[in-house]
């Protein structure tokens, strides 16, 4: 949970309107209740009493164009995502740190660097 307060942290001082959820009833709490819509969920794969691709399912169903990065400390191989990750989804590894974290969620909200321009 430190790295996800310290990600918040990050990303408000980058501009971001956060609202961070500990939890996945606190997820579904903060997603249902939103006044507006939701840009971007960062969701970690694993969670207690559910995973961050339910969290994207629910957070889609009010904000359809949400955009999702998805991450985990616990896959050993990112090709055992690929039927995971979908349209709209990206898949950053919790090793990477938060930088790249923000700069995944700066690349779904439009903001970033697309790392394929200049191939």
């Amino acid at each position: 949970m430190a790295t996800a307060a310290a990600l918040s942290r990050m990303l408000a001082a980058r501009g971001f309107d956060v609202a961070f959820a500990p939890d996945v009833a606190a997820a579904r709490a903060i997603a249902s209740a939103f006044p507006g819509r939701i840009d971007v969920l960062v969701a970690d794969l694993l969670l207690s009493h559910g995973n961050g691709i339910e969290v994207a399912g629910e957070v889609r169903r009010t904000s359809p164009a949400a955009r999702v990065v998805l991450t985990s400390g616990l896959v050993a191989d990112a090709s055992d995502l690929d039927h995971l990750v979908a349209d709209g989804m990206e898949f950053v590894e919790q090793s990477f740190g938060p930088g790249a974290l923000v700069e995944a969620v700066e690349r779904a909200a439009g903001l970033g660097r697309d790392p394929s321009a200049g191939r």
